[in-house]
């Protein structure tokens, strides 16, 4: 989903940046239900509807176009300095604070290769930061290994293929095939 609406941006669908937009407004009405029960009418709420769908609107496609149309800029600018100091900043609801959590927080590696776990217990494989792939260490530091380290590093690499890793080499580290 975040591939189709960067893709809506940058090519400046205004269909599907509509379709955004009203699932942005939706969001905002939600929010806004106990205000609206309390202080709102339903006519005031019918009113302020579309005044959100168009504010999002705006703001969405003038984010799309900020650098193609000198409108677009001037008015992202204008509403930069709108800003007020004292506004705090977007805060999740709870149930969207589980979800960064569950998104941020590394999730154990095991392999189904008991071979594999070993290599990674030992210090042979290794994690990056956020466990953003598996790095091999070089073959000359390996821990626990006789013989050949280059025939070692050829098995730990194959036996990653197996278990659907790929090699990138801008990582240089495996990721698993999604």
């Amino acid at each position: 989903m975040n591939q189709i609406f960067s893709n809506a941006l940058q090519e400046n669908n205004l269909d599907l940046i509509k379709d955004f937009v009203k699932l942005i407004a939706m969001s905002v009405r939600n929010e806004m239900e106990n205000f609206h029960v309390e202080h709102l009418s339903d006519g005031q709420m019918k009113e302020l509807n579309p005044l959100i769908r168009t504010g999002i609107y705006n703001a969405l496609f003038a984010i799309a176009n900020h650098d193609k149309d000198e409108f677009c800029k001037i008015f992202l600018d204008f509403q930069a300095t709108l800003i007020p100091a004292y506004w705090e900043e977007p805060q999740l609801g709870s149930e969207f604070q589980n979800s960064l959590l569950r998104l941020t927080t590394p999730q154990p590696v095991v392999f189904r290769s008991e071979f594999l776990n070993e290599q990674l217990q030992i210090g042979n494989l290794f994690l990056s930061s956020g466990n953003v792939c598996v790095k091999i260490k070089w073959s000359f530091n390996f821990a626990n290994v006789e013989g050949d380290k280059h025939k070692h590093r050829s098995k730990i690499s194959s036996q990653l293929r197996k278990e659907g890793y790929s090699f990138i080499p801008a990582l240089d580290g495996y990721t698993k095939k999604r």
